[in-house]
């Protein structure tokens, strides 16, 4: 479509120049000059509008960044929390995220997160105490914003496996709507142009324990990360964090 629309221009800014110079009877070799300007004109243009943000990709990653070291602490149920990488390659990161109890000193349960073309997904969920049932999801749940547009929706399926006796599987769906952007205040700090992000989330299958269910809503701080968050399960916001060398508050 873009291409077509150049093209245009380009061919209608050449006829009107060739019509204007042949009626003025200009000769030949400064029509050629003429040309070479115009296209030239053109091109910067075209330079122009590609530099000042037109076809950018956008990196949810910058919202959920999962660098190994960073620390986060909310309040609510999240708690402690710390990022670590455990593998990767170049099409593919692979981190955990480890939860701890209020002390910092034992991981209660810990969450497996990819990071691809350039957004976050998580893969699954392991409490520590192995008499608890952990889940994974494939493919991985969209766990980061995906546009800056308020407005975006996706519709991600998955499937949950999960590790009791009789290994459980179940179809799910999740709705995911950008509602706004907006100015967060927490006790971490003032964070501008926040992505509010919905979650919700269907079972396909019935069952009477659910992962995640209903609206979920998350706020995301460009270069911070989640800063509140509203689920089934609870609410809380950031009290305090350390991503890469840089401390909140």
């Amino acid at each position: 479509m873009l291409r077509l629309f150049y093209k245009g221009i380009v061919k209608n800014l050449f006829e009107c120049e060739l019509f204007l110079l042949y009626k003025n009877r200009k000769t030949k070799r400064f029509i050629m000059r003429e040309i070479f300007l115009r296209s030239s004109g053109c091109l910067f243009f075209l330079i122009l509008f590609f530099l000042s943000g037109c076809g950018k990709k956008f990196e949810g990653g910058n919202y959920f960044p999962l660098t190994a070291g960073n620390l986060y602490e909310y309040s609510g149920m999240l708690g402690k929390s710390k990022v670590t990488q455990t593998a990767g390659d170049e099409k593919i990161e692979i981190y955990t995220l480890s939860y701890y109890d209020d002390a910092g000193d034992f991981i209660i349960y810990t969450e497996e997160y990819v990071v691809e073309k350039g957004l976050v997904f998580k893969r699954g969920f392991s409490p520590s105490a192995k008499e608890f049932t952990s889940y994974s999801f494939s493919p991985p749940l969209l766990f980061s914003p995906f546009s800056d547009q308020t407005g975006a929706e996706r519709t991600v399926q998955s499937t949950e496996y999960r590790s009791n006796k009789i290994q459980e599987i179940f179809q799910i769906k999740v709705d995911y709507r950008i509602e706004k952007i907006e100015d967060v205040s927490v006790k971490a700090g003032f964070f501008s142009d926040c992505i509010k992000m919905r979650m919700d989330f269907t079972y396909l299958d019935t069952t009477s324990v659910r992962y995640m269910h209903g609206d979920n809503h998350f706020w995301y701080a460009r270069g911070v990360g989640m800063v509140k968050y509203q689920t089934f399960g609870g609410s809380g916001e950031l009290i305090q964090a350390k991503i890469g060398e840089k401390r909140y508050p």
